[in-house]
């Protein structure tokens, strides 16, 4: 969460000027000062330091006292990392100045189990209290950008109607955080897979293969069941083929692809064909039907899961 405080860096130049009866003198005093000398974060946050300073041919230079703290970057971006007290110092030339910032674990944390969500799921936000205490807090959530994207918000959650990448605002009191929250449409990435891997087998004189929601399910099963065990062995020990006996696929000829960490359908496309092993699954001459599952985990992390039967 990045917030701008009104601490500012500022340069002042003062100009002395004295005349004798013959010349002109003119004395010129720098001096480089913060407009506060202390300011409070809490844990968590990001602040900018903004700067009012003349051109000057000296770079400026921030450095913290103690970076388990605070950090600070060549660009004055603040970072509060952990309680306790540093100090962020500023030079210019041979001027500097000084800021000291104290860290403190607020009343409560807002947090955000995962990033990525699918289109139509609810996104949650939570109330962590970090003190015991009988207070009741609420949260507010809205909108960052002018979105023109549906989006239903309530106290503590939205639901996107519309895939994208949303910057929310969630507040509690004098706690304010910023989230970015990317929504997918599943459906459409499913869809995307199958297309894109019909296409490659047309392109190799192969017969197009057809939809099944029974391997679907399949599919489904196994994409949660990677994100705990990625193998094709499923994570009670038995072969990946009784996920397929589970969803009443029929056939005897099965095969999988797995993939994770792709974050489109025209990727994890690509990476199956370009190995060898997932390449000889996708253009196998038996299989007449294909099915796809897609996973998010609470990292945001996606799970892919090609199934076919024949």
């Amino acid at each position: 969460m990045r917030k701008i405080i009104f601490a500012s860096l500022i340069l002042i130049i003062i100009t002395a000027c004295s005349q004798t009866r013959n010349e002109n003198y003119e004395s010129v005093t720098s001096r480089l000062f913060f407009d506060k000398t202390s300011i409070t974060l809490h844990v968590g946050d990001t602040t900018a330091l903004s700067s009012s300073l003349w051109e000057t041919e000296h770079e400026l230079v921030f450095s913290s006292s103690d970076e388990s703290v605070v950090t600070v970057t060549p660009n004055g971006i603040i970072e509060a990392l952990s309680e306790g007290s540093a100090l962020i110092t500023s030079s210019i030339g041979e001027m500097t100045a000084s800021l000291m910032i104290t860290v403190v674990e607020p009343n409560i944390s807002i947090v955000l189990q995962k990033n990525t969500f699918s289109l139509g799921e609810t996104v949650e936000f939570d109330i962590i209290k970090n003190h015991n205490d009988d207070d009741t807090y609420n949260i507010s959530v809205s909108l960052l950008d002018n979105n023109d994207e549906p989006i239903i918000v309530s106290n503590n959650s939205f639901v996107a109607k519309a895939p994208g990448l949303y910057r929310i605002k969630v507040n509690s009191g004098d706690i304010v955080r910023e989230f970015q929250v990317y929504v997918v449409d599943l459906n459409m990435f499913i869809s995307d897979v199958f297309r894109l891997t019909n296409i490659e087998r047309i392109n190799n004189n192969l017969h197009p293969l057809e939809y099944d929601r029974n391997l679907e399910k399949a599919a489904n099963i196994r994409a949660y069941e990677i994100s705990e065990k990625f193998s094709h062995t499923r994570p009670d020990g038995s072969p990946f083929e009784t996920a397929f006996s589970e969803a009443n696929v029929e056939g005897s000829n099965r095969g999988e692809n797995l993939a994770r960490t792709q974050q489109t359908p025209t990727e994890v496309v690509k990476e199956w064909y370009e190995s060898e092993s997932h390449r000889k699954t996708m253009l196998n001459p038996v299989y007449l039907y294909m099915g796809v599952g897609i996973y998010i985990d609470n990292n945001g992390i996606f799970h892919w899961v090609q199934t076919f039967g024949g």
